[in-house]
């Protein structure tokens, strides 16, 4: 998270997806309370979550130990598609669904399995 910190405006404003172990958690919050959010994950979790911040103007990921993002903006035909069973996500924010058992995909591209 430190990259996207250090990369965009304190004040910008993401969208963020979490586990905190009992459900994923979706919240709009600027990136600085985002962070705060992923330094007390990884200060009581280490490597064992999944936390997530996007805006148009990026995408990270830290999935459980892996970290990916993606500092350009995002394409325009580029989809973030969610599952839709995901606290609080807003309905007319989602793209597209997909199996239940995989929570989110990638701006470019799924984490894991298929959409068959």
């Amino acid at each position: 998270m430190n990259i996207i910190f250090d990369k965009f405006d304190k004040k910008l404003k993401c969208e963020v997806i979490y586990n905190d172990y009992k459900e994923f958690v979706y919240l709009k919050l600027t990136v600085e309370e985002a962070k705060e959010i992923f330094d007390k994950l990884k200060s009581t979790n280490y490597k064992d979550f999944y936390f997530r911040a996007f805006a148009k103007e990026f995408d990270y990921m830290y999935n459980y130990g892996e970290e990916i993002y993606d500092l350009e903006s995002i394409e325009p035909n580029e989809k973030l598609c969610l599952n839709p069973k995901i606290k609080n996500l807003p309905k007319t924010n989602v793209n597209g669904v997909k199996k239940d058992n995989f929570h989110v995909y990638f701006r470019m591209g799924y984490i894991q399995g298929d959409d068959d």
